[in-house]
C-alpha cells in the first residue's frame, strides 16, 4: 500500500479534474487544501519508476 499522502493528494486532484479545472502545469498554479498539485504531480512524474503498478493504474 502506498502513504495516506500519496492517497489525500491523488483525490484532490481526480476532484479537481472532475470539477472541469486542469492539470497544473507548474508549481504554485493550483493548491487545493494546503497542498499543491502541480508540485505532487511533477513528483509523480519524476519518480514513476518508483510507484506501485496500482499507483501508475490510477494515473
Amino acid at each position: 500500500m502506498w502513504e495516506i499522502a500519496w492517497q489525500r493528494c491523488y483525490r484532490l486532484t481526480l476532484a479537481h479534474v472532475q470539477a472541469g479545472g486542469a492539470l497544473p502545469a507548474g508549481p504554485g498554479e493550483v493548491v487545493v487544501q494546503g497542498e499543491d498539485l502541480g508540485v505532487w504531480i511533477a513528483g509523480q512524474v519524476a519518480g514513476w519508476d518508483r510507484l506501485v503498478p496500482a499507483q501508475r493504474y490510477l494515473l
